[in-house]
């Protein structure tokens, strides 16, 4: 392959994993508002439903947030009825974050556009 090929392929590549990353973005933050969410609470709620046992210890490490300000997003998540919190049956001083089905539904609809 010539260099001005791999050039030009590579400079494709840049624009279309510019562009991917904004619409995702952009995205992301409207499913958010239509949730009463921001994003950082939206992507949070995420983390909860594909990790079954997430404490919030753990989702500080994932996110890189404080304990302080996943205590805050779990808060709001609460609040809004995406999650609930539930002491460890085997270990009562830890906390497990649960999604709840009934407002899983409603973000798996906004999603079902994507899977198509």
């Amino acid at each position: 392959m010539s260099s001005q090929r791999a050039h030009l392929q590579q400079a494709v590549g840049e624009h279309f994993g510019r562009q991917l990353s904004a619409y995702t973005l952009i995205f992301h933050q409207v499913v958010a508002e239509h949730l009463g969410l921001n994003a950082t609470d939206l992507k949070c709620l995420d983390l909860a439903r594909a990790e079954p046992r997430l404490t919030p210890g753990r989702l500080a490490e994932l996110t890189g947030l404080t304990t302080a300000a996943v205590t805050s997003i779990l808060d709001r998540l609460e609040q809004a009825g995406f999650v609930r919190r539930e002491r460890d049956p085997s270990d009562r001083r830890k906390i497990l974050v649960s999604p709840l089905a009934e407002r899983a539904e409603e973000v798996a609809r906004l999603f079902a556009p994507l899977d198509q």
